[in-house]
């Protein structure tokens, strides 16, 4: 499963014992899978299989249940038609897929590794993509890593294209980075949920305007995926007020031994002074604070603002690639 704007830790480093079971391809009958909605009992199981492709491409699991349950209880997310699992004899998952209706659309295949090369992947995809036609959609997009060799094959043949390339970044945080050098003007600010979340809001709206995969979010449903996560700590919200304008914002989570930088945002009013290489610096100092190693995020490679640079400037680097891919859904005859 490919989570380009966001890399969620493994709470517990221990694998489950139902990751195992799905890791090993002879686990599972293929002949007698079927199709049927997906239900909230049925997150673990896809969950472990979101991990057993995690740790087979990357070495460590980058997913957790609470990414399941987020899209499967979004407004709007109909559990019973938007997603799927393929099921054995035994009812044990086999594969799921399922569409991400926040913001742009998207979906999401997984199948277990004996299976990712056969029928299976192709007809939960098919799934997604008549219900996705359905919605009226006109594109539907999915993500892989570079290096999903089964999923990229997956997707040539189902016709999509490649669209845009993100790098997750990361920097190993081994001792105190420089203190943010401020823009004249610019005045560091915490967050406080009851009165700045509108402000963020706005101006998250139009410091990413015009970006890649951008669509306007309703406050509501902004605040939900962004504040509404197991991970929100608005000590991790960091402001740049000029005045009583928001020039700029980072939003961050902790996870584990990893801070993760979910937004980095300045409105162009202010772009071009070093606010967002400031708001970075503030990132990284707060993660040093409370011990984690490393510092991640996630970028669009052809950020039209020097985001990549910004990013390199600052000592980080990509550590992995993913890769978006696009087509317009087609309904099943």
């Amino acid at each position: 499963m490919a989570r380009p704007l966001r890399a969620l830790a493994w709470r517990d480093r221990s694998l489950p014992s139902t990751v195992s079971a799905i890791m090993d391809p002879r686990a599972s009958d293929p002949a007698a899978a079927v199709l049927r909605a997906a239900t909230l009992a049925d997150v673990p199981a896809v969950t472990a299989l979101a991990v057993a492709e995690n740790v087979e491409e990357f070495g460590a699991p980058d997913f957790e249940a609470d990414d399941v349950l987020h899209a499967w209880r979004a407004p709007g997310f109909d559990l019973a038609r938007d997603a799927a699992v393929a099921v054995d004899a035994e009812g044990g998952v086999l594969g799921a897929a399922w569409l991400q209706i926040a913001g742009d659309l998207t979906g999401e295949v997984l199948a277990a590794p004996g299976l990712r090369g056969g029928g299976l992947p192709a007809e939960l995809l098919g799934r997604i993509e008549a219900r996705a036609a359905a919605r009226g959609a006109r594109a539907l997009r999915l993500w892989s890593s570079a290096g999903a060799a089964w999923r990229l094959a997956l997707l040539a043949r189902a016709g999509y294209a490649v669209v845009r390339s993100f790098r997750r970044m990361e920097l190993v945080l081994d001792g105190p980075p420089p203190p943010p050098a401020w823009p004249a003007g610019i005045v560091p600010a915490l967050f406080d949920p009851g009165r700045d979340l509108p402000a963020a809001h706005a101006a998250f709206e139009e410091a990413f305007a015009g970006h890649f995969g951008f669509s306007p979010m309703p406050l509501e449903a902004w605040r939900r995926e962004m504040a509404g996560v197991a991970r929100f700590d608005p000590s991790l919200w960091l402001l740049a007020r000029d005045g009583a304008e928001i020039a700029g914002l980072a939003i961050a989570y902790d996870q584990d031994d990893l801070g993760w930088v979910r937004v980095l945002a300045v409105r162009p009013a202010w772009r071009g002074r070093g606010l967002g290489r400031a708001l970075l610096q503030a990132c990284f100092g707060r993660f040093v604070a409370r011990g984690r190693a490393r510092v991640g995020l996630g970028v669009d490679a052809d950020n039209a603002h020097g985001a990549v640079r910004l990013y390199e400037a600052a000592g980080m680097r990509a550590t992995r690639t993913y890769l978006c891919h696009e087509r317009a859904p087609r309904a099943r005859a």
